[in-house]
């Protein structure tokens, strides 16, 4: 293994993670909790995925890897030669997984939390091992092609906050393509051809990450499913409405928010109980000795 790659510095990547975690608690129980905010929260992932993207595209330049989507059989065989950057690209990756997994704790209320749980569980993993059984190649393909969706889909959030609908529309539906061509459509070649391409040299380990790899097109597939629903919503209302991942406790206030109040001889207000009216007899002692709320201020 010394041969081909510079090992791994646990190190390096618990340090990351550590900082990484509480800058995020910081900024979440701190004075301001800017990250319970959903504009905080976005440019926080913005900016993480931004930065791994650099550091993959040139990863994928380095290892001269930019077209293996039209050579994908042979990604298993590829005689794996791991520069600098791509060490640090795998560093930063699983440290950036491995923070994201524990801020997770807090965000229990999303949707699609276990799916999250799970992929954020299976992904630093198959990473990680990717670089130790000889095929560091695979690991660096698979980490590329997430952030590259992963990039589109926060710049169409960051849209959306910034309330630029037109752009937030366009920017939503290249996304949705970009997550099907790069999660659905390339990805699952990469099992595909470990099992089914002449040629691999096939071990326990490989065949590990190639099953990792499948769980991971199935979770992709959901998340598919959700983006279809929103497109829908799309079609039919003609925008961009919310994130369809949003906790369940802030959809449920945008839906009783955009409800229109009921009639006032609807079943629902007339079971109502209502403050019984003492009318105003003359100069009763009752009448007189009620005060005139009205005239409160």
């Amino acid at each position: 293994m010394a041969e081909y790659f510079l090992p791994l510095s646990p190190y390096r990547i618990g340090t990351s993670v550590v900082l990484q975690t509480l800058v995020w608690a910081y900024l979440w129980f701190g004075p301001g909790k800017f990250m319970q905010t959903r504009h905080w929260q976005c440019w926080w992932q913005l900016g993480g995925y931004t930065i791994l993207w650099i550091m993959g595209l040139r990863s994928m330049l380095a290892e001269d890897l930019m077209d293996i989507h039209s050579r994908i059989q042979d990604i298993w065989t590829i005689s794996p030669h791991i520069t600098v950057i791509s060490r640090a690209y795998f560093e930063t990756e699983i440290a950036w997984y491995g923070s994201q997994l524990l801020t997770l704790i807090v965000q229990r209320d999303l949707k699609d939390y276990y799916a999250m749980l799970l992929h954020h569980l299976i992904t630093p993993v198959e990473i990680y091992f990717s670089y130790h059984c000889g095929v560091g190649p695979t690991g660096l393909f698979i980490m590329f092609l997430h952030d590259t969706s992963d990039i589109c889909l926060h710049v169409a959030k960051s849209l959306h906050i910034a309330s630029y609908k037109r752009l937030t529309d366009i920017a939503f539906v290249f996304f949705a393509v970009v997550f099907f061509i790069t999660r659905l459509v390339i990805l699952p070649q990469l099992p595909y051809s470990y099992f089914f391409a002449p040629g691999n040299h096939r071990t326990s380990c490989r065949a590990a990450l190639a099953y990792t790899c499948f769980v991971l097109v199935l979770l992709h597939a959901y998340w598919f499913y959700l983006i279809i629903r929103m497109i829908k919503r799309f079609a039919s209302s003609g925008k961009v409405e919310g994130d369809i991942r949003e906790p369940e406790v802030e959809a449920k206030q945008k839906q009783n928010k955009n409800q229109p109040l009921p009639h006032p001889e609807s079943p629902l207000v007339r079971s109502i109980p209502r403050t019984p009216v003492i009318k105003n007899e003359g100069n009763s002692k009752s009448a007189r000795e009620l005060p005139n709320f009205e005239k409160l201020d």
